[in-house]
């Protein structure tokens, strides 16, 4: 889109290049609560975009739900994100051989989380600032578990101009830091 390359420049690709490096299947896991932009971009993908919420959804939750979004190159979803979104915490990319309903019903099992009193909670795993600090803190089973067919995750560093990258490796899971944009004035 003209949008991505007047907003990002060309350092961007760096971040393009990371989210489709390597094969398989390239998503999006957007969060409608996070910018109108978000929401309009869900909605001109409708015959493709899956809300990750299970059976009739009301208007209002839907506006403010998560979606996972096919995003594969030349699609124009990843740069679209990366050149409007990136920094503003709109959602994860993941890589997956997976096609988007079994990639779907991978992802709903970590909606919601229960406290150790047994509390039901939603876990926002598709805030990149929440997945960034999430995956370090997991074993290797509740990585494989978490991972399941997913290949790779990347999102937005804490620091926006660097990409995170965690990715299998085998039977291990790695975690690397790409820049990505250059520092604006």
């Amino acid at each position: 889109m003209s949008s991505f390359a007047a907003t990002t420049g060309p350092s961007a690709a760096a971040a393009l290049e990371a989210i489709y490096a390597g094969p398989g299947n390239a998503y999006a896991v957007l969060d409608a609560a996070r910018s109108r932009r978000v929401l309009r971009l869900v909605r001109e993908r409708r015959e493709s975009a899956r809300i990750l919420y299970e059976g009739p959804v009301a208007p209002d939750i839907a506006e403010v739900a998560p979606y996972l979004v096919p995003a594969a190159r030349g699609t124009g979803v990843a740069e679209e994100i990366v050149g409007l979104g990136w920094g503003d915490a709109w959602g994860i990319f993941c890589v997956s051989a997976a096609g988007p309903d079994e990639l779907r019903r991978h992802l709903r099992r970590f909606l919601t989380v229960r406290t150790e009193k047994r509390k039901t909670l939603l876990f926002r795993f598709y805030d990149p600032r929440v997945l960034r600090v999430y995956l370090p803190t997991c074993t290797p089973t509740e990585l494989k578990t978490f991972f399941g067919p997913v290949e790779r995750f990347v999102c937005e560093g804490e620091d926006s101009r660097m990409a995170v990258v965690h990715r299998r490796a085998g039977e291990q899971f790695r975690t690397e830091e790409i820049p990505v944009l250059e520092a604006t004035c």
